[in-house]
């Protein structure tokens, strides 16, 4: 059953076994750098950076870090928008064997606080704006010194010149502690001496080069450590699809604290001497334009983002078959968001369609991808080449037959090492199975069908019980978004602790209702849940919104939901 692979038939000419690269993120990158010297490796916001430079900063940037005293194995925290430092100093990093740890540069001083307290970081580079949150966040943790960066001298000089005149780019306060101390004045000096030779270290191929956090969408996030050997295969696994081997230019909107960002939109383009094109932040409009200018083969994102793209008037209208590959993950994808997208790069002269993936942190995200061979609606695509899946009986290693539901179960090249300093949480995850290997329990529930194509569910941590009998959120919210008046919806489980929970619905309409059509609006959606849903699973309460609060990697926030309408019932309480 799984292990007859029946996906292969699928690859085209796609091989179904890889011969994986030897070394570190910094030597796959350097070999690329000697092969295209001349090639445009990245741009940001007008500046250029050549492979040759490139490798240049990055070995000045690893002189100066060994001069501060980062050495092997040392923690580093990067907080910074997407720019030419994040790639400068993860791979810098890389070179002398410090770990990276990338976090959102939006992230609260509480939110810090704990990162730094979980990578257990003595070293921090982040940008110089945000000096004041490290100052809350710091104390208490192992932090020695905070680098700050000057984004705008990233910048190309017109963009820089511009930036000069905003008020949100200038630095009003600076920072009077000794732990506060400026990157870019220490790197524009020669440094003194050179970077340990390479040659001198042992293989660090399977050690530990990136700890990414979850998105926290289930509890408090964690760090998973990932390695130099999950980089470069998951690189070489992406460039069998299609032909991302040969280069080419990628619009890197999602973020660098994100593994797909990090690891599908900067290293692979890296490793194959292709061009990341930085987007320090997503406005639709703006991405609209580059996408004008710039004419890039790829481009990755979460369905948020390309719902946006969508209502932009001007992206319907412009040239769009420069698109080699367009590819969507991060969470699940709508039907009609997919269809919607198809529609308008079919118009706009493209030949590719929207791609759903599938993939986890814990996998170096992207593990799963639609072939090009076999369009199937609702299917998160076939296992990249030597990755293996099958579906079990949630908590077992026990299959399911095919068709059936159970919890999806991956091996591969890409798992993660563990979860940082949490060996319980990783043993929690990563179970050795009757056959030798290791498999990554996801807590995702999906099927299989005959063809080896897999369907994502929803995810099993997230579930409610009502009377007894267990209810997914995510089924309910599949269900009302398939109502022509709803956007978007979120349920959760309410109710006093010694209290039976019940299921309320928050929902984003398409258009707003006026307050006093609102109780016919409701009344209209609670019929329609429970037209196709069994008596148990049915909301018993709507509230209607016009946002979600969202977690770091752009998912909707439930559980701060739960903590509004738990504090919403202690003030009634108290009342």
């Amino acid at each position: 059953m799984y292990e007859d692979k029946p996906w292969l038939a699928f690859y085209g000419k796609a091989p179904s076994h890889l011969e994986y690269v030897r070394g570190t993120m910094y030597e796959a990158v350097k070999r690329t750098a000697e092969k295209f010297p001349e090639k445009i490796a990245c741009e940001f916001l007008g500046r250029k950076i050549r492979y040759r430079n490139l490798i240049r900063l990055i070995d000045r940037y690893a002189a100066q870090m060994e001069k501060e005293g980062i050495t092997e194995d040392d923690c580093v925290t990067i907080c910074l928008p997407n720019c030419p430092s994040v790639i400068l100093m993860v791979y810098a990093m890389n070179k002398i064997g410090a770990v990276a740890s990338t976090i959102h540069p939006l992230s609260t001083p509480r939110e810090i606080h704990h990162y730094l307290l979980t990578n257990r970081s003595a070293y921090v580079m982040t940008a110089d704006l945000l000096w004041k949150k490290f100052e809350q966040a710091i104390d208490g943790t192992r932090v020695k010194t905070v680098y700050l960066v000057k984004v705008t001298e990233e910048m190309g000089w017109r963009a820089r010149i511009g930036a000069s005149f905003l008020p949100r780019f200038r630095l009003k306060d600076r920072p009077q502690s000794k732990t506060f101390v400026f990157w870019n004045p220490l790197v524009r000096r020669k440094p003194v001496s050179l970077p340990t030779p390479q040659e001198n270290r042992k293989d660090r191929t399977e050690n530990c080069a990136v700890i990414l956090f979850s998105g926290g969408t289930t509890g408090e996030p964690k760090g998973i450590m990932c390695s130099n050997f999950s980089f470069n295969a998951l690189a070489q696994q992406v460039g069998t699809q299609g032909d991302t081997e040969k280069g080419g230019k990628m619009l890197t909107i999602l973020p660098n604290f994100h593994g797909f960002g990090l690891g599908v939109c900067i290293h692979m383009p890296l490793f194959w001497g292709g061009t990341v094109i930085l987007v320090p932040n997503f406005d639709p409009r703006n991405t609209v334009r580059l996408i004008k200018k710039k004419r890039p083969e790829y481009f990755a994102g979460v369905p948020k983002l390309f719902d946006s793209l969508l209502k932009v008037k001007s992206f319907h209208r412009i040239d769009l078959s420069c698109f080699k590959g367009v590819y969507c993950g991060g969470d699940s994808l709508q039907e009609k968001t997919e269809k919607a997208f198809a529609q308008a790069l079919r118009k706009c002269g493209s030949e590719v369609r929207l791609m759903e993936g599938y993939g986890l942190t814990e996998s170096l995200t992207a593990c799963m991808l639609m072939p090009r061979s076999l369009i199937k609606p609702g299917s998160i695509g076939i296992p990249f080449p030597d990755v293996s899946a099958k579906i079990v009986e949630p908590g077992t290693e026990k299959p399911i037959p095919v068709g059936q539901e159970g919890e999806i179960c991956l091996t591969g090249p890409t798992l993660m090492i563990g979860y940082y300093n949490n060996p319980e949480a990783t043993k929690e995850v990563l179970w050795q199975h009757s056959d030798g290997q290791v498999w990554l329990h996801t807590g995702d529930i999906g099927k299989m069908d005959s063809d080896g194509f897999f369907y994502f569910r929803y995810r099993q941590k997230r579930m409610i019980k009502i009377a007894g009998l267990a209810v997914y959120p995510s089924q309910v919210e599949e269900l009302l978004n398939t109502h022509p008046d709803v956007l978007e919806s979120c349920v959760i489980g309410v109710g006093k602790p010694d209290e039976p929970k019940q299921l309320k619905a928050f929902i984003i309409l398409k258009k707003n209702v006026t307050p006093e059509l609102e109780p016919a609006k409701r009344e209209e959606l609670l019929r329609f849940c429970g037209d196709h849903l069994i008596k148990w699973s049915c909301p018993k309460e709507i509230a209607f919104r016009k946002e979600f609060p969202k977690t770091l990697v752009g998912k909707v926030a439930y559980r701060e939901l739960e903590r509004e309408e738990q504090n919403r019932d202690a003030e009634n309480a108290s009342s």
